[in-house]
């Protein structure tokens, strides 16, 4: 009972952050179209995709599914802003830190990579089949 409440929160959180999200992917759309570059709303829409990645990484103990949903936040915050946008490897980096040192075994390195692979386009569902969450 517990661990479905503690998943549907979870879920609420995440479409919270994705409703925030499509606010500053809006804005940073309209900068581009009249030639900017809008560095808040970028900074802002990565923090906001790691956060999701993080929010789920919580609801599990397995590193596997921890890489899982920090591969799919970077593929999400690349695909978003950028493959070369420096704020989605720094929120990675961030992401990875504070999982590792939550974690009851290091795993800053696991998850490290499963962000690079993110943001380089690999297949997340495909690299983590071992993770069988849904979400």
């Amino acid at each position: 009972m517990m661990a479905k409440q503690a998943g549907e929160f979870i879920n609420i959180v995440v479409n919270l952050l994705d409703a925030l999200k499509t606010s500053f992917s809006h804005r940073s759309m309209v900068a581009r179209t009249i030639g900017k570059k809008d560095s808040i709303s970028d900074a802002a829409v990565a923090g906001i995709a790691m956060a999701k990645g993080y929010v789920r990484s919580l609801g599990t103990d397995e590193s596997a599914c921890m890489a899982k949903y920090i591969c799919q936040a970077n593929s999400e915050c690349s695909r978003d802003i950028g493959q070369s946008s420096l704020f989605c490897n720094i929120g990675s980096y961030a992401a990875s830190f504070v999982l590792d040192k939550s974690a009851s075994k290091s795993t800053f390195d696991v998850i490290y990579e499963a962000g690079r692979r993110g943001r380089s386009g690999d297949n997340c569902e495909m690299g983590y089949l071992e993770c069988n969450e849904v979400y």
